[in-house]
């Protein structure tokens, strides 16, 4: 029915923000997948590994992981860009869907 279409709808427009509030300005993201049931995939380049470090640091802090949790890195690596060499670490993490489920702007 139309009440559970709209009841199950998922704002995907709800994450992007939340997932920029904790990304470091030195990180930039090649990839974002997710899914309904709260799995997100994402690849993120940064200038170094510390910087990367600094990247899942955020995670430990209150204030920045009330919506994502259980972080796990798949892999990490080096890659040319342009005549810039980068580390790239590709992780996966849970979100709640209920946050960004059924919301209206």
């Amino acid at each position: 029915s139309v009440d559970d279409l709209i009841k199950n709808h998922m704002s995907w427009s709800y994450l992007l923000p939340e997932l920029a509030r904790v990304t470091l300005r030195s990180s930039s993201y090649t990839s974002i997948s997710a899914d309904s049931t709260g799995t997100l995939t994402l690849s993120v380049s940064a200038p170094n590994y510390s910087d990367l470090d600094q990247y899942l640091q955020v995670f430990n802090l209150p204030q920045f992981n009330q919506q994502f949790s259980d972080v796990k890195v798949l892999s990490v690596s080096k890659t040319q860009e342009g005549s810039n060499l980068e580390t790239q670490m590709r992780l996966q993490l849970k979100f709640d869907p209920e946050f960004i489920r059924n919301r209206v702007k």
